[in-house]
């Protein structure tokens, strides 16, 4: 709860249900919550790997129950984000971490928002792949926005050696 947690008295979080199901052969644990507030109220889902507890899914609602969020007056810089992203995949995704790259391309940045969007590739046979990618979203104040572990079935990929030829 401590990632769902608010600081609005206001405010009601309610955990609504849990839920297994397996993606990918992966066993992930569904966690379908709420904020409520007066006559409405805002949900989503937060999913874990079953086996190992860490964050797989996750997309901070509160932003859009808060409404748009202010204009940074000064957006930190991109090494500072990152060092952000890279802390928060630390805590949420640590048996997994080895196996992804720094980012290969710029972070997207809203600078309206004042947040970045970073993508960690996962390293395949020594490559960075496309279908397999944590991608973690920071906003001004340095805190998750959104994770997403993107980890999609591929097989038969082939060693780094077999993709180009040597001549």
């Amino acid at each position: 709860e401590e990632i769902l947690a608010t600081d609005d008295t206001n405010v009601k979080l309610t955990i609504q249900a849990a839920q297994e199901h397996e993606r990918n052969g992966v066993k992930i644990i569904a966690v379908h919550y709420m904020y409520e507030s007066g006559f409405s109220g805002y949900g989503s889902t937060i999913e874990f790997h079953k086996e190992t507890g860490e964050m797989i899914q996750y997309h901070n609602i509160r932003t859009e129950m808060e409404g748009a969020q202010q204009a940074a007056a000064k957006i930190m810089s991109e090494v500072t984000a990152k060092s952000y992203a890279v802390n928060v995949l630390k805590k949420y995704t640590p048996s997994i971490l080895h196996h992804y790259s720094e980012p290969i391309s710029a972070p997207y940045i809203d600078y309206g928002r004042g947040t970045y969007m970073f993508t960690f590739p996962k390293l395949i046979n020594g490559i960075p792949s496309d279908a397999h990618q944590l991608n973690v979203g920071i906003n001004q104040n340095g805190d998750l926005l959104y994770l997403y572990n993107n980890e999609v079935d591929v097989k038969n990929i082939p060693a780094a050696d077999q993709l180009v030829s040597k001549d």
